[in-house]
C-alpha cells in the first residue's frame, strides 16, 4: 500500500535496482517504526512497519541504504493516514445493529431492522448500494447474516416472540420465508459460516447465558449451553475452515472470547477495553483477526488480534458490525453502524 492508518502495522513492499542483502530503510520524521526488512529480489524489498496512533498524518519520504552505504531517497511514496473513517448514510431509522455479509469479490449485503421492525436489505455491488428490499417478518433487534454460498446469504433474528427466526435470501432477490428455531434469546443472533455446507449461530438465552445451534449434514443441532453472563449480543467470525471465534461484552464491560481450534473450546480469554453494546469480528485472510467495538465514548474503536485498541471516530448508538470483502487488490473491511441519528450507516477501509 501507498499509505497507512494511524495504528496499523503491516507490510509495505518497495520497487528499485540494485538492492543488496540486506538494506535499511528508514522513514523520515517520527511515529514509523521498521520492524522488519526482507529483500526478495535485488529490485524488491518487504518492510513490516508499526505505525502508532499519534503520528503524524501527511506524506513521508523513505531511504534505502544498502550495506555499502549506497543510498537512494524518494518522496512522496508513502503517506500516514488519518485512523478516523468516513461514514456514509443508508437510511433508516434502524433498532439495534445492522448485520453484514459478503459473498464474493466486490460485493455485500446489509440487513437492517427498520423502527417498524421490517427487515430489509441493501445490495452492495462495485461500489453502488441498491435500495431497500423489504425480507418480510418482523424482529425485535438487529439481525445476524452470514453467507455459505455464492450469491446466497443466511438471516437470523428475533422474532416478536423472542425465538430465533431463518431466512434464506438470494443477492437477485427472492427468500425462502421466515423459518422458526425456538428458544428464548435476547437481543442479536450471531452467524457465520466456514463451509458451504456448515452455519454456527450463537444467541444470548433468557438467563444470560450463551447457546450455540449448527447446522451440518443437513441437519440443525440442538440448542448447546456455552455458559458465562453475557451483556450483549454476541458476534462471531471463522478465521479458517472448522475454526471459530465468538466474543461478547462480559459484567465487567470489556470484550471476553471463546475459541474454536477444530477440535475443542479454549475457555473464557478476556481482550480488555471498556465497551458498549455487541462488539464485532471479522477475519482477515492468512488468519488475522479484527474486533471493532462501540467504546464509552461511544465513538468506532478497532482491535487487531485482541492487542490494544485505536479509535477510528463515528458517534455510534448500538455495537457495529463488520465483513471482510475480497478485491482485485487484496480486501477491504466494510462497516456498518447506527449513526447517533439512530440512521443506518457504512464505512470501508482496508486495514493492513
Amino acid at each position: 500500500p501507498n499509505q497507512m492508518a494511524q495504528g496499523a502495522t503491516g507490510n509495505v513492499v518497495l520497487g528499485g535496482t540494485n538492492f543488496v542483502t540486506t538494506p535499511t530503510v528508514a522513514f523520515s520524521g517520527t511515529g514509523i517504526t521498521v520492524n522488519t526488512v526482507a529483500r526478495n529480489s535485488a529490485t524488491q524489498l518487504t518492510v513490516n512497519v508499526t505505525i502508532s496512533g499519534g503520528a503524524v498524518t501527511g506524506t513521508r519520504t523513505i531511504t534505502v541504504t544498502n550495506p555499502d552505504q549506497g543510498t537512494s531517497t524518494a518522496s512522496s511514496l508513502f503517506s500516514v493516514t488519518g485512523s478516523t473513517l468516513v461514514f456514509q448514510p443508508l437510511g433508516g431509522p434502524i433498532i439495534g445493529s445492522p448485520g453484514l455479509t459478503s459473498f464474493s469479490p466486490d460485493t455485500a449485503v446489509v440487513v437492517a431492522t427498520l423502527a417498524d421492525r421490517s427487515i430489509q436489505a441493501r445490495g452492495l455491488v462495485n461500489g453502488v448500494w441498491s435500495p431497500f428490499t423489504n425480507l418480510g417478518g418482523q424482529a425485535l433487534d438487529g439481525p445476524g447474516v452470514s453467507s455459505r454460498v455464492s450469491n446466497t446469504y443466511d438471516v437470523f433474528v428475533q422474532g416478536t416472540d423472542h425465538s430465533m427466526y431463518q431466512n434464506t435470501c438470494g443477492s437477485g432477490g427472492g427468500c425462502s420465508g421466515w423459518r422458526p428455531h425456538g428458544g428464548v434469546i435476547k437481543g442479536s443472533p450471531a452467524s457465520v459460516s466456514w463451509d458451504s455446507t456448515r452455519i454456527d449461530v450463537f444467541v444470548r438465552g433468557s438467563d444470560d447465558g450463551m447457546y450455540q445451534r449448527f447446522f451440518a449434514n443437513g441437519n440443525w443441532s440442538d440448542w448447546v449451553p456455552f455458559g458465562g453472563i453475557l451483556t450483549s449480543s454476541p458476534t462471531v467470525t471463522s478465521p479458517g475452515p472448522n475454526q471459530l471465534i465468538v466474543a461478547v461484552r462480559g459484567t465487567d464491560g470489556a470484550v471476553w472470547h471463546r475459541d474454536w481450534n477444530g477440535t475443542s473450546w479454549t475457555g473464557w480469554a478476556s481482550a480488555g477495553g471498556q465497551i458498549i453494546d455487541k462488539p464485532a469480528l471479522v477475519a482477515q485472510p492468512g488468519g488475522r483477526v479484527d474486533l471493532f467495538v462501540r467504546g464509552t465514548d461511544s465513538q468506532t474503536w478497532r482491535s487487531r488480534n485482541f492487542g490494544g485498541y485505536t479509535p477510528l471516530g463515528g458517534v455510534l448508538s448500538a455495537g457495529p458490525t463488520a465483513c471482510f470483502i475480497s478485491t482485485s487488490g487484496g480486501g477491504v473491511i466494510e462497516l456498518g453502524v447506527r449513526g447517533s441519528d439512530n440512521n443506518l450507516y457504512v464505512a470501508q477501509r482496508a486495514f493492513p
